[in-house]
């Protein structure tokens, strides 16, 4: 009896890390469009309101992400999102963001790449990094 506890004890703590190693993975697969927008305005429209960023910069990174995001949902074609998508992160490239905000913004391009089932992580990497791994 002792080793059946036992061993349903370490099936539920097996689980429970199985769950929550993968609790990014499901949360990215379950985002919808609509969040991310919501999350790409709040967070610059803080760095608006902080002075981090001028009213142009704003314009120019939210539409660029927004129009991505759209894009994304408006199509199916992977090849032609994840162009898309590149495209709109290189347009990101040279802002002047610390890198929680350029993370944020690589995790918002991850998300939609999950959503369409496309792998990008080796291209977010070379963004964010400047290097992609092997």
């Amino acid at each position: 009896m002792k080793t059946i506890f036992h061993a349903l004890l370490l099936a539920l703590f097996t689980f429970g890390t199985a769950c929550n190693s993968n609790k990014n993975k499901v949360q990215a697969m379950t985002t919808t469009y609509a969040e991310i927008k919501r999350q790409v305005l709040n967070r610059f429209n803080m760095l608006l309101s902080e002075k981090r960023l001028t009213r142009q910069e704003y314009i120019t990174y939210s539409q660029t992400i927004i129009e991505d995001i759209t894009f994304c949902a408006n199509n199916t074609d992977t090849a032609l999102i994840k162009n898309r998508l590149l495209s709109g992160l290189k347009k990101l490239k040279t802002a002047e963001l610390d890198t929680e905000d350029r993370e944020a913004i690589a995790n918002w391009y991850l998300v939609l790449a999950q959503t369409v089932k496309i792998d990008m992580k080796g291209d977010l990497n070379k963004w964010l990094y400047n290097f992609a791994p092997e």
